[in-house]
């Protein structure tokens, strides 16, 4: 009998994955229909996902936007394949087409800012998360990206302003709108609780970063969130400055942050 429930699980689950699947697929071709892309380009498009061929799945991306050029999404796309060659001039002009084409999507806006973050093309990969808060300014990552370019920069007060901005985007983020972030959407958020952390951490504002930590241990620990460690190391390091002030205080703290 306990076999016999376990398959029925096994077989529930796997049609709840396929479903989740399909419908991340159903809104992504809906949203290219209202987009007024041709049915054969967005047919093509669909076709290259399933083509295991490196060349293969690039010939059809490029078939997609011969069939219709204001395909953004096989732009993106198109960008992402060059990108993952290395080949980022390549990519940087398709992420560009993309966003001249739909300045509404947000993933070319956030692929170019890594291009040129890890390029240290630092000028460039603000402007472009500036322009991403000026077109989309209900999204997120734009805020994101500057707090982490102010952050690196040692403006940690401009930093924290706008991750403040970010996390509460994050947390009343349109998820009907922005489908694909919504599934990542808590992880998301806890990169922006890290980082608001770590400006306090930079402030010597010990307490600050000990209250995010803890405030927000439950959730990593659900999610599993992969920076854990590293967020618990800066609480623990922050806690010490209280070792000899406050020490009821920093007795209390570590056994707190000491918990697995």
């Amino acid at each position: 009998m306990k076999n016999k429930i376990l398959v029925t699980l096994i077989f529930l689950l796997s049609c709840f994955c396929v479903i989740a699947e399909e419908n991340t697929q159903d809104k992504l071709r809906k949203e290219m229909v209202t987009f007024g892309i041709r049915k054969d380009s967005i047919e093509t498009y669909f076709a290259a996902a399933d083509e295991a061929n490196d060349e293969g799945y690039i010939k059809l991306l490029e078939k997609a936007v011969k069939l219709d050029p204001k395909n953004y999404i096989a732009l993106d796309d198109l960008g992402v394949t060059y990108a993952n060659e290395s080949n980022n001039e390549k990519a940087k002009d398709y992420y560009k087409q993309s966003i001249s084409i739909n300045s509404k999507n947000p993933f070319p806006y956030v692929r170019l800012y890594e291009i040129y973050k890890d390029d240290e093309d630092y000028e460039s990969a603000e402007k472009i998360a500036n322009d991403l808060t000026k077109y989309i300014p209900e999204h997120p990552e734009g805020y994101y990206e500057l707090s982490n370019l102010y952050y690196m920069d040692e403006e940690y007060e401009k930093s924290i302003a706008s991750i403040q901005i970010a996390i509460e985007k994050y947390k009343n983020l349109d998820t009907e709108r922005f489908y694909e972030d919504a599934e990542n959407r808590d992880s998301y958020l806890q990169d922006a609780y890290y980082l608001l952390a770590s400006n306090y951490y930079a402030l010597y504002q010990d307490k600050k970063v000990i209250d995010i930590y803890l405030s927000q241990l439950d959730v990593m620990k659900k999610i599993e969130y992969g920076r854990i460690d590293d967020f618990r190391k800066i609480a623990i390091d922050a806690n010490e400055s209280f070792k000899d002030s406050d020490k009821k205080y920093y007795e209390k703290n570590k056994k707190l942050l000491e918990a697995e």
